[in-house]
């Protein structure tokens, strides 16, 4: 009789994970059915201000998101963004959360733990099928860092790959979770990477993968980049086991100039990038669907830990690249350069970068900078 109990509950374990299975791939193809286009633009209309004023979702987490997030409200103050932020606290109020981007397209978030029943960040992106993420890595001179002068920017695959969420226990001892990669959703990926990579004039993209090994899935990953990348003759495009990748990202990480992977590779690589270049408090990142824009840093898992002194270069950039989605790059540029003088000849850092500043120095500090190059500006106009 046990053993009969046992095969049960292993039958009716795997036809719950082929029920999820089969929902994900309707999902998949429900979504995809759109016209593919070689652009790094969202396929939606612009969003477009209500009386002069942009409305953005506002997801302050937990730990020092809150703290970030005034930080953002300040920075936004100080140069007169026209932005309205719609905040929601409870992380648990999944469906309002959802609700508020979709109708506001844009939103920018603190640190969401991985736990269940929260608007996780897994939970954000496939519900909204944000199936790009876009790290632009840039060193500083004047920061402590392993390397200088560099310039990259890794494009995760955000929905598919490992973070499929398809895991299930077939009998007690064994695991097994199912790695998605699909040729619509990798096609589309692609043609936006690509397209970014020729607005912004970049000579090479790096396809990183494990083929010898997942020739089936990463094989599938790799050879629809390809058929892109021909698309893009002016772009030479490679291709990089993820070890040897890893390798090169340490002993010559020049070398890289675009990167496309998929999504565990891609949390991996850019946490060694980086390392390379001060920490994890300098870098935002940026998730994308067809409609719309979240924002947060980079590597949200490290750089909320120190209330006091959490570096909070990485979500001022967040800030300003979501002001550059909303077509605001006046504001965004001039974010972007406080920032900048901020770090570099004002050397106001944080520990994490060998300084001493607490947080809210670094912020009034690019605030000052913001406010001389708003007179400069007034002066040359």
């Amino acid at each position: 009789m046990r053993e009969i109990m046992n095969n049960l509950e292993q039958i009716i374990s795997k036809l719950t994970l082929i029920q999820r299975l089969s929902s994900k791939i309707l999902n998949m193809s429900v979504i995809n059915r759109k016209r593919h286009r070689p652009t790094y633009l969202q396929v939606a209309p612009p969003i477009k201000p209500v009386k002069g004023k942009f409305t953005v979702t506002m997801l302050p987490g937990v730990a020092t998101g809150p703290q970030m997030m005034e930080y953002i409200q300040e920075v936004y103050k100080a140069v007169n963004a026209p932005i309205i932020f719609e905040r929601i606290d409870d992380m648990k109020a999944t469906d309002k959360i959802l609700a508020s981007i979709r109708k506001n397209r844009v939103a920018i978030k603190g640190h969401i733990p991985e736990i269940p029943e929260t608007a996780s960040n897994i939970t954000l992106r496939s519900n909204l099928n944000m199936y790009v993420y876009k790290v632009h890595i840039v060193s500083y001179p004047n920061v402590r860092s392993r390397i200088q002068n560099m310039d990259i920017i890794v494009f995760r695959q955000n929905i598919e790959g490992e973070y499929s969420l398809l895991e299930h226990t077939p009998k007690p001892g064994i695991v097994e979770g199912l790695k998605i990669i699909s040729r619509k959703t990798t096609r589309k990926f692609a043609q936006w990477a690509y397209g970014v990579a020729r607005r912004e004039k970049r000579k090479k993209v790096s396809i990183v993968h494990k083929a010898n090994i997942m020739k089936l899935t990463d094989g599938l990953f790799m050879e629809t980049i390809e058929e892109i990348g021909r698309d893009y003759p002016e772009i030479k495009t490679e291709k990089v086991i993820i070890d040897d990748c890893s390798h090169k990202a340490v002993r010559v990480p020049h070398s890289f100039d675009v990167i496309i992977t998929p999504n565990l590779y891609g949390n991996i690589l850019i946490s060694i990038f980086c390392g390379l270049i001060g920490g994890h408090g300098l870098i935002s990142g940026q998730n994308f669907s067809d409609e719309c824009g979240i924002f947060e840093v980079g590597l949200r898992h490290l750089a909320f830990e120190d209330e006091m002194y959490v570096n909070p270069v990485a979500i001022i950039n967040a800030g300003a690249n979501l002001l550059l989605f909303l077509k605001q790059d006046y504001l965004a540029k001039i974010i972007f350069k406080a920032v900048y003088l901020t770090l570099v000849e004002d050397k106001c850092h944080t520990p994490d970068l060998g300084g001493k500043a607490t947080s809210s120095e670094v912020v009034e500090r690019v605030i000052c900078r913001l406010k001389e190059l708003a007179a400069r500006s007034q002066c040359a106009g």
